[in-house]
């Protein structure tokens, strides 16, 4: 019975299908269906394996939007409609169509975006509307796409391009069931499934892709401000939404390469097991980055950034590990292009590694973020090198904590080398906002003496002071003292204290090495001061109690010892070696013996060796 009713159905449907009125119907169907005009050559009416409607050769087009071909489209009727002599659709298999859609001019984009800019809920209305246009005319709908191409053309020529489309669409009831997967030239896979209530709107589904070319997109969008050239991005979500209010995805990505440009400049950014999650409502937008292994720049990355809509704040926090300083000054700099915040800080720190680093902002906007007073950027450095403006300090093996916040990189507990010479428990201050800023620096030093007097010509600019330095050669010895320079960047002073030394060197006023031991030595701006301070050069010696060199208003020395013993056989050739002396001391021949002198005061000018005047009491030994 069940096959007699059966063949009798078959019977009365292929008599009521007339292709003349199934070509009209679904001509109706499709072009209302599309919001255009859909034509095509061919109606075949076939009723094996059930009946079915075979459309070739169509064209379709939506004025101003869109227009395509397909090769092929198979339409399933549903039965019952049939056979009271009306054609509704229950799937739709399309082979091979060709889409080209078409995007806004500039002109409209801008107008748009002035008007209403992007948003959460922007993009909610836009995805509810294409929803509901479904749930009202696809209701109880398959359709599938086979081998389809999908082109986007910007002013006439075809820019991104998506081939090898097959896509599933079904409506079996209240629920909207989404699968779509493609090649294209913008990636190399590519899968989306969703499955959503159209009525609560609650959903949720995945997406993979494969291969990302980022850098088309730049082509497509932001042709003028195109930055990347090329790029290999893997990514994948995981996405629910409650009512289209709100959205969370768990993100995984990895980027195998992105190829950046900037004038004359090129950059390789790539990154592996990185980590997220998004949260989209209309109140607050937030990414959080769990974990991201950048391998250029060197880094360990986590951190969050919270768009929070109804204070208009936008909040920025981010915590790295194992920052390479170098490869993240590379591209942190090439990034920044002409920041003055970022060349300042990354002409002080220029390599080393920073175990942790911390980094917080906030702001009303993104450029916002980085202005003075609005960032906050806290960690520690090992091994590092540092250059101190102002000086031509470049200092290796640095290590110490950093601050850069309200215009100021602030360094403490700060370490490191400087020639031979090492350096500890320092503090840093240093302005990052212009030339005019602030620039501290207060150091103990473990200096190699030969470095001292180069130092002090930075900041001894007296012709006489000068000369003299040149006049040390092959110094060997211990100093340790302190260094503060400052304090400002344009006009730097300096200031040393050396509580004690002990070092021998070759002065070129005196025919033998002058051993000099004691402290303290007091250097401030303009003036020299020394206390307790044993001399030896050749077989003379003196324990000066006190001396002092001053170049203010002009050059004078005063020196007041105590137990001096000199070598007249070493002495009287010295002091005829000066024009000045030499007259007074032709008669002497010769000379031997011991002068001592239990005090004696030594004063003058370097540079007026007549107007020298010494005084003080003592004996001679034959």
């Amino acid at each position: 019975m069940i096959i007699i009713l059966a063949v009798v159905s078959l019977i009365i449907v292929k008599r009521l299908m007339n292709p003349e009125r199934v070509k009209e119907e679904l001509l109706a169907y499709l072009s209302l269906k599309i919001g255009g005009t859909v034509e095509f050559r061919s109606v075949e009416i076939n009723f094996i394996p059930g009946p079915h409607i075979v459309l070739g050769g169509g064209v379709f087009s939506v004025p101003g939007k869109a227009e395509g071909k397909f090769e092929t489209v198979i339409a399933y009727p549903k039965v019952l409609p049939l056979l009271r002599g009306e054609v509704e659709i229950s799937s739709l298999k399309v082979l091979k169509p060709e889409i080209r859609i078409h995007a806004q001019d500039a002109s409209t984009e801008e107008t748009h975006a002035a008007a209403e800019p992007f948003s959460f809920a922007v993009l909610r209305n836009d995805i509810k509307g294409a929803i509901d246009n479904l749930a009202i005319h696809g209701k109880g709908l398959n359709a599938e796409i086979e081998d389809g191409t999908l082109i986007l053309v910007k002013d006439g020529s075809p820019m991104l391009n998506f081939s090898g489309l097959n896509a599933e669409i079904s409506l079996p009831a209240d629920r909207l069931m989404v699968r779509i997967r493609s090649a294209s030239n913008l990636w190399r896979f590519f899968n989306f499934v969703m499955s959503i209530d159209v009525k609560n709107y609650q959903g949720s589904g995945t997406l993979t892709m494969k291969g990302v070319n980022a850098h088309k997109f730049m082509d497509f969008y932001l042709t003028s401000d195109r930055m990347i050239y090329g790029s290999d991005v893997n990514f994948s979500a995981k996405f629910d939404t409650s009512g289209l209010n709100v959205l969370d995805a768990e993100i995984s990505s990895s980027v195998p390469s992105i190829k950046l440009k900037g004038d004359d400049e090129e950059y390789d950014l790539s990154a592996s097991d990185i980590e997220a999650v998004l949260h989209l409502d209309d109140a607050r937008q937030s990414i959080k980055l769990t974990s991201a292994k950048l391998l250029n720049p060197a880094l360990d990355l986590s951190g969050e950034c919270v768009v929070d809509k109804t204070g208009s704040q936008i909040s920025l926090g981010l915590h790295g590990k194992n920052v390479d300083v170098d490869s993240v000054r590379d591209g942190a700099l090439f990034i920044a292009g002409e920041n003055n915040v970022t060349d300042e800080i990354f002409d002080v720190v220029r390599s080393g590694t920073v175990p942790e680093i911390t980094l917080n902002a906030r702001g009303s906007s993104f450029k916002d973020l980085w202005k003075h007073g609005n960032f906050r950027i806290e960690g520690d450095m090992v091994n590092g090198g540092i250059y101190i403006p102002g000086v031509d300090f470049n200092i290796v093996e640095a290590n110490g904590h950093a601050l850069i916040a309200d215009g100021e990189l602030r360094a403490t507990n700060l370490s490191g080398k400087l020639g031979n010479s090492k350096g500890s428990n320092g503090t840093l201050v240093l302005g990052i906002d212009g030339p005019e800023g602030p620039f501290t620096l207060d150091i103990t030093i473990d200096a190699d003496p030969s470095q001292i007097p180069p130092v002090l010509e930075q900041f001894v600019h007296d012709p006489t002071f000068d000369k003299e330095m040149n006049l040390i050669r092959d110094i060997q010895g211990t100093v340790h003292g302190r260094l503060a320079l400052g304090d400002k960047k344009h006009a730097v002073n300096a200031k040393v204290n050396v509580p004690s030394f002990d070092f021998i060197a070759d002065y070129g006023r005196f025919p033998y090495p002058v051993h000099l031991e004691g402290g303290p030595f007091d250097y401030d701006i303009d003036k020299i001061n020394v206390e307790n301070l044993k001399v030896a050069a050749g077989k003379s010696s003196s324990t000066i109690l006190s001396g002092s060199y001053g170049w203010d208003q002009e050059d004078s020395f005063s020196v007041r010892a105590s137990d001096t013993t000199i070598d007249l056989g070493e002495f009287i050739p010295w002091l005829s070696s000066f024009s000045s002396l030499k007259p007074g001391l032709k008669e002497i021949r010769s000379a031997s013996g011991t002068a001592f002198f239990k005090s004696i005061e030594f004063t003058g000018s370097p540079s007026d060796r007549a107007g020298w005047k010494i005084a003080g009491g003592g004996n001679l030994k034959g």
